[in-house]
């Protein structure tokens, strides 16, 4: 199941934004390595191939490196690990003793909420709504994951740059905004997966 939901996501959200990223260098002119007043076509192919090496370097991430690109947890990091303690209590669909008959006595350490939230995902996962939900969730982490590698890129890019300094740090401050807007989208489609997990589990075993 999760390597269907990761199918074409290099292709259909990642590529697209590594061209997005050479399009904008052309349009800012930046000059290539060591190379003063280039057209604006060696800028997007410089861009581009900087993108290409972006987008190898997002797939062989570990997921606990992308875990904490977008959440800035160095431990605990996806909200599974506070399912219980903080995403289902503030769920208005999720009857808390209902909810609370399902779950162990005493108080769930974090380690054991995501035991149990994972489990529960893997009991639902071929609901369509949960599906849908845990595709955008890793299109998301992919794409922040890639904005920050190219925001990293571009900032070394900077250091070779003989000229018009400010345009790659135009485009650098795209790629900044281009991570922060992604990496919102990703925390909030991850607590709405695990919310949804959770109401859809109680929903149905009440």
């Amino acid at each position: 199941m999760a390597d269907a939901l990761k199918k074409d996501i290099a292709l259909k959200f990642l590529t697209p934004m590594v061209l997005a990223y050479a399009a904008v260098a052309a349009s800012l002119s930046i000059d290539p390595p060591f190379i003063v007043d280039a057209p604006p076509l060696h800028a997007a192919a410089s861009a581009g191939i900087a993108g290409l090496f972006g987008l190898v370097l997002e797939e062989i991430v570990p997921r606990s490196l992308k875990e904490i690109v977008v959440f800035w947890r160095r431990t605990e990091r996806p909200p599974g690990f506070r399912a219980f303690s903080k995403v289902a209590p503030a769920d208005a669909r999720v009857d808390q003793a209902k909810l609370a008959a399902l779950l162990p006595q005493g108080t769930l350490p974090a380690s054991q909420q995501n035991t149990i939230w994972y489990g529960w995902l893997k009991e639902l996962e071929s609901d369509s709504g949960i599906a849908q939900n845990h595709r955008n969730l890793l299109i998301l982490r992919d794409a922040t994951v890639l904005a920050c590698v190219l925001a990293l890129l571009t900032f070394i890019w900077l250091f070779f740059v003989l000229s018009d300094w400010r345009a790659i740090l135009t485009l650098e401050a795209i790629c900044l905004c281009s991570y922060g807007v992604l990496m919102l989208s990703a925390r909030h489609s991850a607590e709405r997966l695990v919310g949804n997990v959770i109401a859809l589990k109680v929903a149905r075993t009440t």
